[in-house]
């Protein structure tokens, strides 16, 4: 008796040509959607296997995004399972969860991620626009640019660590981003009025990575996303950190006077950050996977 397996997934058909009428979700499954699903947990595994993080989930959706492929459906591989040794399906399910924890080791061992995303605040997540400020210049209320929350609840599903990297008046920010609900999905803020010093001060950005844990290694791990060219991004380009431009705001210049400034990405709004994350841990993915030789 033969199976066929279909690419990328364990579903069999007695013949090749039973695979084609489902060859087109197929090929989508190998290809846009590879990693949708995450780690695969249901209920017969959850209890063993309820300490898997957002993260977890990410490093195997990123692992399994770099190396989704077009099926050639052509099934010249063959296995003979007469050879394998068969196991009760008792001591199968006490096994598996252990595998599970085994390859989610070694994909992470084999996956780069970012470390970090650190956040400016004015026109990158509030309309600075909509601020109103009481009688001692604190700013007492106002509204987030379109998309804000929604990118934050985004990352902080996905995993990533967030640090709020801006300058300004913490009671300020405490108003604003507290009372928006996103102040708790900061695990750092590093605000001027705190440090003694404003970017593109490297001490601001260097106070967020050594609270966070990191070191100035890590940078490269790490990215900075704000409006300001000055400010944001050549304070994180010069410590090697990756710059990201959103150019929402027509307040100020959308030029770099220097080359420092010049950001690695841009975007327009919060809402493309998630995508541009996700593209930039694939890239970081097939780098890995495809290290570029340097001569001595």
């Amino acid at each position: 008796m033969t199976l066929v397996s279909a690419p990328g997934k364990h579903a069999f058909s007695a013949t090749p040509e039973g695979q084609l009428p489902a060859a087109e979700i197929t090929s989508v499954s190998c290809q846009e959607l590879a990693g949708r699903g995450t780690i695969l947990v249901n209920d017969m595994f959850r209890d063993a296997l309820a300490g898997l993080t957002a993260e977890d989930h990410r490093v195997v959706k990123r692992y399994l995004q770099a190396r989704a492929f077009l099926p050639s459906f052509q099934f010249n591989q063959r296995f003979d399972l007469s050879t394998v040794e068969f196991s009760s399906w008792t001591d199968l399910a006490a096994w598996i969860p252990g595998r599970v924890k085994t390859v989610l080791e070694e994909v992470r061992a084999q996956q780069p991620l970012l470390k970090a995303v650190f956040l400016d605040s004015g026109d990158t997540l509030v309309n600075e626009d909509t601020e109103v400020f009481d009688d001692e210049g604190y700013v007492i209320e106002a509204g987030l640019i379109p998309g804000a929350l929604e990118m934050v609840n985004a990352l902080t599903r996905e995993g990533y660590r967030l640090a709020l990297v801006a300058d300004g008046q913490v009671r300020s920010f405490a108003t604003i981003l507290g009372g928006h609900g996103i102040e708790p999905h900061f695990e750092a803020q590093v605000i001027s009025e705190a440090e003694g010093c404003s970017k593109p001060d490297a001490r601001m950005f260097q106070k967020a990575i050594s609270s966070l844990g990191l070191s100035q290694n890590d940078a490269k791990d790490i990215v900075m996303v704000g409006n300001h060219l000055e400010r944001d991004i050549g304070g994180a380009n010069q410590l090697g950190i990756i710059s990201i431009w959103q150019s929402w705001s027509k307040k100020r210049t959308h030029i770099p006077e220097f080359d420092h400034e010049i950001p690695r990405y841009t975007i327009r709004t919060p809402g493309e950050l998630p995508a541009l994350l996700e593209e930039i841990e694939r890239q970081m993915a097939r780098c890995h996977m495809n290290p570029v030789k340097t001569s001595a």
